[in-house]
């Protein structure tokens, strides 16, 4: 009997993933737990905007899947609620350089809280050297998969 081909396990076993983290109950379930009251088509967007200042637009459409147009009237129902502010890049007036507000910084703590939460429980039964060196790994694969993207 053959052993089973571990890149495709680790390929479905990605896909499971991205799957579950692309439902929008799971967005809901977090969202509830924070007591944050938020569309799930801005949630990710305002994650985003989070992780890599001076985002623009573009590059915010791009990393969600979405068209400029429609990612652009998302961002301004996030500017609209105080959560992001943008602004006209120097180099290039037409881009506008997206961050977090100071409420929107209030907002992803809470959010923050809450995915841990979440983590915490599909982790249940894990060691810590367990959840350790399966945060190592995936933070390794993950930038060796943008490095080549």
């Amino acid at each position: 009997m053959s052993q089973p081909d571990p890149l495709k396990a680790l390929h479905e076993a990605l896909l499971q993933i991205v799957n579950v983290l692309n439902r929008p109950q799971g967005d809901n379930l977090i969202l509830t737990r924070a007591g944050v009251s938020l569309d799930t088509a801005l949630f990710p967007l305002l994650v985003r905007v989070s992780m890599r200042r001076n985002l623009t637009i573009g590059e915010l459409a791009d990393q969600v899947g979405r068209d400029y147009s429609t990612v652009s009237r998302q961002v301004t129902r996030l500017q609209a609620l105080g959560l992001v502010h943008g602004e006209p890049s120097e180099t290039d007036r037409r881009q506008r350089l997206l961050s977090v507000t100071a409420a929107g910084k209030n907002t992803l703590k809470k959010i923050d809280r809450a995915r841990n939460s979440v983590m915490s429980e599909a982790l249940d039964g894990w060691s810590q050297a367990e959840i350790t060196e399966l945060a190592r790994m995936t933070t390794r694969l993950a930038a060796a998969m943008q490095a080549r993207a």
